[in-house]
């Protein structure tokens, strides 16, 4: 067992037909492993070749792609009642844990980040938007997830994801401030009048081919950082029994002073379409790249996005103000309730203060009455005293 994970061989014996009570004797069912299982099979090889004394690196890519896998065929078969599926079932499930705690030991935040994954695959709640064909001794992802909960960038930020993949992953600050600067310029040099908040796929194509030829502009410099996954790990707040915590385990608090308003300054969150909360102060990364919510997930859907307070690991506060999502009522409500079902943040009336961005500025409201999302109250301002608030919070 490579780092307490079941081995590719045993896996292999105690997922065979043959034990699982079939009469059936033909060959094609004691061999019976698809392509679903065979992902699964795949990820095991590779963690035992890595062995306990691998890269770190590579026995958590592989250990996720364990994880991912058991959790796709769970959900594929979790109304399959037939004797081979029932026998699998439990010994899945279990190979699944083994290699999340696994994660646990060596990255506490990828660990919890890949429960949170495997529970929405499972429920239904994120679905592979494609699988690639199952080969025997390589691993193969999945593919992409998607779902209907999550919001993608809004209006003129929609482009920037795109543009960082026109300019290749490796570059981790391409994004709109590129993408804007390049039609100020192409607008300049050709007498067009193109406006980024209604910018085309076709003109943006062509905006970008011209940038490209011409070798980019300075405008790249000043753009968006994007972040990727083992970067975005150290900014993860794990929520558990109610307390906000760092991957290091010390409770988490919002960045300390205050901002020229005079109010608490509070930070930008995001959680990512399977629940995971990533909180940062608002201060610039990687010196000429900027930091905000598309950051987090590298411009990826979320479930929400805003700004946040967090006092010794305790939620006092928690809006849906995010210029680049524009996440609505419903998405807010979304995050909320994750964070108290599966988090245990407790929603008590003058605890928790939730802040919701409207046509006319944000009204806030008492948590409790907002997660019921009925007979919403409005917050009561004698308890932003006590909780270290004023009444008009302004992330930098």
């Amino acid at each position: 067992m490579t780092l307490g994970v079941t081995g590719e061989r045993q896996f292999k014996n105690q997922t065979s037909a043959r034990g699982s009570g079939t009469t059936s004797k033909t060959k094609w069912l004691v061999n019976a492993r698809g392509p679903k299982i065979g992902l699964i099979d795949a990820s095991l090889k590779a963690l035992d070749r890595i062995g306990d004394n691998g890269n770190q690196d590579q026995q958590m890519g592989a250990l996720r792609q364990i994880t991912k896998s058991c959790a796709y065929w769970l959900r594929l078969k979790h109304a399959k009642n037939t004797a081979i599926a029932t026998h699998r079932r439990p010994v899945i499930t279990r190979v699944m844990g083994e290699a999340i705690a696994a994660l646990k030991q060596l990255n506490p935040a990828e660990g919890a980040y890949a429960e949170k994954k495997c529970r929405a695959i499972e429920s239904g709640l994120v679905v592979p938007q494609h699988v690639q064909n199952h080969r025997t001794g390589g691993v193969k992802n999945i593919g992409k997830f998607g779902g209907g909960h999550t919001k993608s960038l809004d209006g003129n930020y929609r482009f920037e994801r795109e543009f960082y993949l026109d300019n290749g992953k490796g570059n981790r600050s391409a994004a709109a401030g590129a993408v804007h600067g390049q039609i100020i310029t192409y607008n300049a040099l050709h007498g067009t009048e193109f406006d980024w908040d209604s910018l085309d796929r076709q003109t943006y194509d062509m905006i970008y081919n011209e940038f490209v030829r011409t070798g980019g502009n300075d405008h790249y410099n000043n753009s968006t950082a994007y972040l990727p996954k083992r970067d975005r790990m150290q900014y993860m707040v794990l929520v558990d029994g109610g307390i906000c915590s760092t991957p290091t385990g010390a409770n988490y608090s919002t960045t300390g002073g205050n901002n020229i308003h005079g109010s608490r300054l509070s930070d930008m969150w995001a959680m990512d379409r399977y629940g995971n909360l990533f909180v940062k102060s608002s201060q610039m990364l990687q010196q000429a790249a900027y930091f905000n919510h598309s950051s987090f997930c590298a411009g990826n859907d979320v479930i929400c996005a805003g700004t946040i307070v967090i006092d010794d690991g305790m939620l006092v506060y928690i809006d849906n103000q995010s210029g680049h999502y524009k996440p609505d009522r419903d998405q807010l409500l979304m995050a909320i309730g994750t964070l108290h079902h599966e988090g245990g943040i407790p929603f008590i009336l003058n605890t928790v203060r939730v802040g919701l961005m409207g046509a006319n500025g944000v009204t806030n409201y008492e948590g409790n009455s907002f997660l019921a999302n009925v007979n919403v109250q409005p917050w009561d301002h004698q308890y932003d005293v006590q909780l270290g608030l004023t009444q008009n919070l302004v992330a930098e």
